[in-house]
């Protein structure tokens, strides 16, 4: 897309695979840079976003390549805050967004909770304690036979933002854990779900995850932008398979789900861009970011071409594509208002989405939520990094 619209780049853009991905590229990256190899632009999660942009001798600012913060106005202020450094400095941007919505089965909402559109259902499910009433009205009403969401996994991602807090504060050169209150409620409401049997089943990426949601056991997922395509976990969950032509067959629950905000905005994944300290090609890199993070028409032909929810409103707004899978509505509007929802303001720091995942993990298990930061404190104190988010079948 880049070199088709700049010709002059054609055989100028080479791609560097380190044979990682995902966090597996977070200490190979430091070892190629390190070595004096060129990278004008890298590709990190925000995961580990902050290794990079916290090292001056790994990356420079952003601007150094001549913008100024505010040709960014157009992205989601999510993905700036998540792109800053620890001391504030915009060192990163993405050319993606990817928020999440609350996607549910519309004949079950129909027939347990009497809603007939999405505008009817986002009030049963404005907030968390909302949620969890309404949780607790269709197992009643379905005599326990259909879950309010399809696994504790769903859960993670929207808890986590709708109770964040800052997760750790400088203390000389070193950050020092912080358990913010907001974690008592993310741990309360995920107990209730876990005790009250709110969620069908344990684990993601399943067969069983899948089956859940086409034989009537839940009647929806919390799903990202990425997972609402051909192909995608949507698809899977509506019982729809690829055939060898391509076409997707049209599963039990084809096109009966519908897309709502849900309780919290919230966000999975991305991928954002930083200079490397070694960039040698500062024109290339910047009109590269130019084309996929600030002007607003190609970054439009982009989603257009690709389906990929781009990191500019504008251009979001400006796609009203009919899903199938979705019964023929549109997602972006819904992805749209979460994405500019997103608050992550002040609260980025080293390790603060692992501890996010790491407070999940301790909570699965805990007798209290005493008992939960009790388990994260010592996790940290030791060192670990991770309490696996997706832990062993609780029936296996």
């Amino acid at each position: 897309h880049f070199t088709t619209a700049n010709p002059k780049y054609q055989d100028h853009v080479q791609y560097v695979n380190v044979s990682m991905s995902g966090g597996e590229s977070r200490e190979v990256y430091a070892s190629y840079l390190a070595s004096g190899k060129d990278a004008d632009l890298i590709v990190t999660e925000a995961d580990w976003n902050l290794d990079y942009t916290d090292n001056d001798k790994l990356t420079r600012p952003i601007t150094d390549l001549g913008f100024n913060e505010s040709d960014f106005g157009g992205c989601y202020p999510y993905t700036l805050s998540v792109g800053r450094n620890s001391s504030g400095v915009l060192k990163s941007v993405t050319y993606t967004a990817w928020p999440g919505g609350y996607v549910y089965r519309s004949d079950l909402a129909k027939k347990y909770l009497g809603v007939s559109s999405p505008a009817e259902m986002q009030p049963l499910v404005k907030d968390w304690d909302t949620f969890m009433e309404t949780a607790a009205k269709l197992k009643k009403a379905s005599d326990g036979k259909t879950a309010m969401v399809a696994s504790r996994g769903d859960l993670l991602q929207p808890l986590k933002y709708a109770n964040h807090g800052k997760t750790y504060e400088k203390d000389g050169s070193t950050y020092k854990l912080i358990v913010p209150d907001t974690f008592k409620s993310f741990y309360d409401c995920f107990k209730t779900a876990q005790a009250e049997g709110y969620y069908a089943v344990n684990n993601q990426w399943t067969e069983e995850w899948y089956e859940v949601g086409y034989n009537d056991q839940a009647l929806g997922y919390f799903f990202s932008s990425w997972c609402l395509g051909r192909g995608a976990m949507l698809e899977n969950a509506e019982g729809c398979f690829q055939t060898t032509d391509g076409n997707a067959e049209k599963g039990k629950s084809f096109g009966k789900y519908n897309i709502t905000e849900g309780p919290s905005p919230w966000f999975w994944g991305g991928y954002w861009l930083m200079l490397g300290a070694n960039a040698d090609s500062g024109t290339a890199a910047h009109d590269f970011i130019e084309h996929f993070v600030v002007n607003g028409e190609t970054m439009l032909s982009y989603a257009q071409n690709t389906g990929n929810f781009v990191n500019n409103s504008w251009a979001m707004k400006q796609i009203t594509r009919p899903n199938p899978l979705l019964g023929g509505q549109s997602e972006f509007a819904v992805l749209d208002r979460n994405a500019k929802a997103i608050n992550l303001e002040g609260v980025i720091a080293p390790n603060y989405f692992y501890t996010m995942w790491d407070f999940y993990g301790c909570a699965i298990d805990a007798k209290s939520y005493e008992d939960a930061v009790a388990k994260l404190t010592d996790l940290k104190a030791n060192g670990q990094n991770t309490v696996s988010a997706q832990p062993v079948n609780d029936n296996e």
